[in-house]
Order: C-alpha cells, then structure tokens, then sequence
C-alpha cells in the first residue's frame, strides 16, 4: 500500500528462431520491461532487424497518409497473432502500391478541382470590383500607347493625386464608389508609367489585375465565371462523394494494415536492440514479482521449454529499478498529483494515501462551506463525464468538495451565511483557535514525514542514515527539543539549563554527521575537507535546518488565515448582493462563481505548496523511473 510493486531482474536466453513470437507474446502480457544494455556488439543480424525496422518506418508513413486524405481514423484494434516481418512487408507493400495508384489519383484531381475554385474565386471578386465599368475587359488589358491601371483607393486621396501629378498627362476617371474607397481608371502615356505607379502607391492605390483570358464586358465576364465556379464546386462534391466510397473500400484494409505495420517496426526495433550471443538472444529486464510466473510461462510455452531463465531480486543499491505504483482507481486523482512531483524511487514510499488524506483535510479546513463545497463537488461529477487530463483530477475536486461541505457543518456556514449552529467554530470569530490547530496539524504531518523517512531507511537497511541524517532520528530529536523542550520550559516543566543541554547534544550530533557517517561506514572519523571548512559549512548547514524546522511548522498558520480568508471573502458577497437591491441574487450567484473558481484554485495551489515543499521535504525525492512495460501499438490493451 505505502511501498511499489516489488520488481524481480528476469533474463530470458531465447533461440533466434524464436526471438520473434517470444517477444510478441511478452508484449500482449505487458509484464517486461526491457533494460537496455550498454554498448551491446553489433552483427549482421541486428543490422538486418534495423533495416527491417527502417522499412516498416517508411511503409507506415505512406498507410497514415493515405489514412489521411481519406479521412479514416483507425482504431486500436489488437494486432493480428501471425506476424510475419518478410511476408508482412511484401503484402503490404502490394496493398499500398495498389491503393496509392486510386487514392494519389484521386486526391490529385481534388487538388486541382481546389485550385481551379480559388482562381475562380478570385477572379470573381475583381470582376465584381470592375462591374461598374461598361467597357470590354479585353480592351482595356490591350492598350497600346497608354499606360493604364485599374484599382481602389481611399476617396479622400482622389483630389491629392491628382494635384501630385500635374506636371505628366493623364487622366484618372473615378468609375464607383464602396463606403471609404473609389474604383478608379487612371491612365497615360508609357513613358510616364514609372511616375504614375510611384503616385498611386504612396495614395494607397489597391490595383486590381485585368484577367487575360476574360473577353467581353466586366457584368457578362462575372456571369460565366459564376458558371464555372458553380461547376467546379459541382465536381468537388463528386469527389467527396467518391472518397467515402474510397474510404468504404479501402478503409479496413488500411487500417489493419497499419496495425500490422506499426506491431512490426516495433517487434524489429525491440529485437535490433538485445544482445546476441552465438545464436541466442539475451532479453533482460524487470518484471513485477507478481506477474514473473506469467512472464516465464509464458516464454517456455513459446519456446517449448527451451528457454533458459534467470529471476533475480534486485539489489539495494541499484538506483535504476523501475516503479509501477499499486494504487487504488478512486486513488488515482491523488496519485497523479504525487506523479506531478516526481516519481517515488524504487526504494522509497509512495506517499499518495497519505497525501490522499492530508490534501482532503487541508481543503475542506481552508475552503469550508456546506454550499461552496457541494457545488465544487458537482463540478468534479461533471468532469467525470469528460475525457482528458482533467477527467483524472474528478475525484480530487469531488474529495474535496465533500471535506469542504463538512467542514461548512462543523463551521455552520451556507454560502458564507451563519444559516446551521457551529458544531466546531466560526472561523472568523476564533482566530487564534484556528491557527493554533492548524499549527498543530503542521506539526503533525511534519512527523508524519519524519517517519516515513526513517521506514523508507530502515527498508533499504541504511542504518547510518537513518540515525544521523537531519530528517531521521538526528533531526527529529532535534525538532522536538526546540518545540516540544521550548514548550516544557514555557510551561515551567523544564529549566533552562535540561533544555539547553538537550538541543545542544542533537545539535552536535548534525554537526558532525559527515564524520560520524565516514566513521561508521569507513572507519575513519574525519571529514574529506579540512576541520575548518567542515565547521563552517556544517554550521551553516544546522543553522538551515533549524530554520527549515520553524519555516515549515509555521507554514502550516496559512490554513487557519485561508479559512478566516473565506469566510471574508463570502461577507463580502453578501454585502455587495445587499447594497444592490434587486439584482442582489444576480450578485450572488455572480460572487459564488468567483468563489468557488478563483479562491477554489487558490486553495488547491497553497494546499498542493504545503504537500511538496513542507511534508515532501522531510522525506520523498521522487527521482524514480516509471515502470514501462513492452507493449507494442494495438497489444496489451485493457
């Protein structure tokens, strides 16, 4: 529950002849995780499994393309059982070939249907530019002697132009005029070309091109090309209609050939990568101790009992054992906020039950509100009906939202109204109540973590650590001498000097834990740097820890100032809604939105704050690496 799944080092000797269904089959289970090996010997074999690989890359790019303009998303079906990499590739090959020759046909006609719509498209808007002029178009792109420009400018530049140009011949003719903008004619001799383009163009002139194949006046030209849109469009809408028959023919066949196609560039990558040995392939890598029966029978099955087998428990000190987390699925909200973190290394404790119920307190204490909390659990409902990454954080918000409503009956509060009796407190007229429990339960799950950390050191055999280190029996001798010894002594259940002497003996033993650590590891009581270096850091070092002993005790005073916070934030609500007479409910359900969106998420965050810097400091590093077993697309699934 509070551990990963214990992993067991399997190393399968598998014959090459079998190589390939062993694999297949350890990916339908998903219990392998294979390990890579370093500076593994490269022979004919894994070249070949590379250019296999590489092949099957290729042919699976052409199937999601033809997938593609088909519009055809495949499914997860599982890969087919009679895998065969040189059939496999000669088939699919001929299928391709096949289906590019309609497919690529097709979609090249619909490409050229496409272009043919844009040009006529833009065609048509000049032409509806050029409408108001009653003169053929041809004759206008085949002036002779004139320089002639047709396009739209700014009305108010007219009369300026025409003052900038008086020193050339020419004649500009406003033919219509849109809103803001004139359609004008504006033409002279081609001598004086250069100057009139250079004057249009700082007017703003929008030119608009005389299409060269269009005879006849601009009306009669706009009329035949609205009849050749509407043909073109009439011919893409075939072509759409043909590819769902195309997709209706080709569609299974591509897609289980994609299945196919993906099981068997992964099935060459993953064999191109395992040692080989005479002719026997050496598969390592970890396997829950729970499913290693499976993963061997299953092997000797494939093999016919012709597999030689190695179950190894992993060693302590090996840092790189995969982790695969035994959570419960209504757990899984919190697990991923743990993953967020880190992944808990192999040898640590998975803290997600606890975070569980440390996270559901926290929230309700600084977010409680019978009304809020509900409506923030019915928020988590509804994302349990959606997909996506947040449809994980459902049962987060739902938890929540219910400790929230709870702790709204122990502080009788409905949207932030006095409406239930107290059965615990009003927040806001116990302040100091509040931030003396919430102190408490700081100080609490700071212990919590202290011994956690001395479970995930005693797991791992790590005695020096355990003893010595400023989250282990060292340090939590030493937090419990400054505050529960400083209370004593407050109290005047201890003097002074018992106190003193208590902190300073915990104190002394941090400050020299790198030499009682190399005493007790190597015999040799004296630290790598000189005896002054190692004073001044070891004091700095101690005077960091005491420091982080009062920050994050008191940290936890913000639950208590939240919970106050709330509780001011909601009167604030209901005094606006007061103070606006009919529209008082309007201002309500406005205020309890803003509520319960914007305080919520800032009461998850500082929540989420106290978790990983003040409770995950004390013991969690989260380094680890995830369990990934081989699984190839389409296998394995659940």
């Amino acid at each position: 529950m509070f551990a990963p799944e214990r992993m067991a080092e399997v190393t399968l000797f598998i014959y090459e002849d079998a190589i390939q269904p062993v694999i297949l089959e350890l990916a339908r289970l998903g219990t392998l995780q294979i390990e890579e090996e370093d500076g593994a010997q490269e022979d004919a074999r894994q070249v070949r499994w590379m250019s296999a690989a590489g092949t099957y890359g290729a042919l699976e790019r052409r199937l999601r393309e033809l997938l593609e303009i088909l519009a055809i998303m495949p499914d997860e079906a599982a890969a087919p059982d009679d895998i065969d990499l040189e059939q496999d590739q000669q088939r699919i090959a001929a299928l391709l070939d096949e289906a590019e020759r309609v497919v690529i046909g097709w979609r090249r006609e619909s490409d050229d249907v496409l272009q043919e719509l844009e040009r006529l498209h833009f065609l048509i808007e000049q032409m509806r530019l050029l409408a108001p002029l009653d003169a053929p178009v041809e004759q206008l792109a085949n002036l002779h002697s004139l320089y002639l420009v047709v396009g739209a400018i700014p009305s108010a530049n007219l009369a300026r132009i025409q003052t900038a140009l008086f020193r050339i011949p020419f004649v500009i003719i406003p033919v219509h005029t849109f809103a803001t903008r004139t359609l004008v004619i504006a033409a002279t001799p081609k001598s004086y070309a250069t100057i009139l383009e250079r004057a249009l163009h700082s007017a703003f002139l929008q030119p608009i091109a005389l299409p060269d194949d269009a005879t006849g006046r601009p009306s009669q030209v706009l009329a035949d090309l609205e009849r050749q849109r509407g043909a073109a469009q009439t011919r893409l809408k075939e072509l759409q209609g043909q590819r769902s028959q195309l997709a209706g023919r080709w569609g299974e066949s591509l897609g289980n050939a994609l299945h196919r196609v993906q099981a068997c560039r992964v099935l060459a990558e993953t064999i191109q990568r395992l040692p080989v040995q005479g002719n026997i392939y050496v598969v390592t890598g970890w396997t829950p101790v729970a499913q290693v029966a499976d993963t061997v029978d299953a092997a000797q099955k494939i093999t016919n009992g012709q597999a030689i087998i190695e179950v190894l428990e992993p060693e302590a000190e090996r840092p790189h054992v995969p982790t695969q987390l035994t959570n419960p699925r209504i757990l899984k909200g919190f697990e991923a906020l743990v993953l967020n973190f880190g992944i808990p290394g192999y040898q640590e404790l998975d803290p997600t039950w606890i975070v569980a119920l440390s996270f559901v307190l926290m929230y309700g204490l600084m977010f409680g509100d019978v009304a809020h909390g509900l409506l923030l659990a019915a928020t988590g409902a509804w994302l349990t009906t959606r997909k996506g990454g947040l449809a994980r954080l459902s049962a987060v918000l739902i938890s929540a939202g219910l400790s929230a409503a709870l702790f709204g009956v122990f502080y009788g509060t409905v949207l932030g109204m006095p409406l239930l009796p107290a059965l615990w407190l009003r927040p806001a007229d116990s302040i100091l109540t509040v931030l003396l429990t919430t102190l408490a339960g700081g100080i609490a799950l700071l212990n919590v973590g202290f011994v956690l950390f001395a479970v995930a050191q005693w797991r791992i055999r790590n005695w020096p650590r355990l003893a010595l280190d400023k989250n282990g029996l060292a340090g939590f001798c030493l937090y419990w001498a400054l505050l529960g010894g400083g209370y004593a002594m407050w109290r005047g259940m201890l003097s002074q000097r018992l106190w003193f002497i208590f902190v300073s003996i915990a104190a002394a033993i941090l400050l020299l834990r790198e030499p009682l650590l190399l005493w007790l590891t190597e015999g040799k009581p004296k630290p790598r740097e000189t005896w002054t270096e190692y004073s001044v850091l070891a004091f700095f070092d101690l005077f960091e820890t005491v420091l982080s002993f009062v920050g994050n005790s008191l940290s936890f005073v913000r639950l208590g100032a939240f919970a106050v916070a709330h509780e001011g934030m909601s009167q604030i609500v209901l005094r606006m809604a007061g103070l606006g007479g009919g529209q008082g409910w309007l201002i309500i359900v406005i205020g309890t939105v803003f509520v319960v969106a914007f305080e919520g998420l800032i009461v998850g965050i500082q929540t989420l704050r106290l978790e990983y810097y003040e409770f995950f400091g004390r013991f969690f590093r989260g380094d680890g690496s995830a369990f990934k077993p081989m699984r190839m697309p389409g296998i394995g699934r659940s």
